[in-house]
């Protein structure tokens, strides 16, 4: 096998459970709870499913630029090659 799907795999290990409660707990909140900041969390648990990922990532990237930590510590481009 190629190391590459080795890692796909204990990826897949990692997060199926992680979201399958996340998304139970999350679901089941909204279903059965009135709360402040309900549209909010409504809109951010749909958003992935309206928006395409390069958009999503691009909002994602615009956003974070604006965090002095995380301009300064430069991650966001981490894998950018130098000219």
């Amino acid at each position: 096998m190629t190391p590459s799907f080795i890692v796909s795999l204990k990826v897949l290990i990692i997060d199926v459970p992680i979201l399958f409660f996340m998304g139970t707990l999350i679901g089941w909140t909204l279903a059965k709870k009135q709360f402040k900041g309900r549209t909010l969390v409504d809109t951010l648990v749909v958003l992935p499913i309206v928006l395409p990922p390069s958009v999503l990532g691009l909002y994602l990237l615009m956003t974070l630029s604006h965090i002095p930590f995380i301009r300064e510590s430069r991650i966001l481009f981490l894998f950018r090659q130098p000219l």
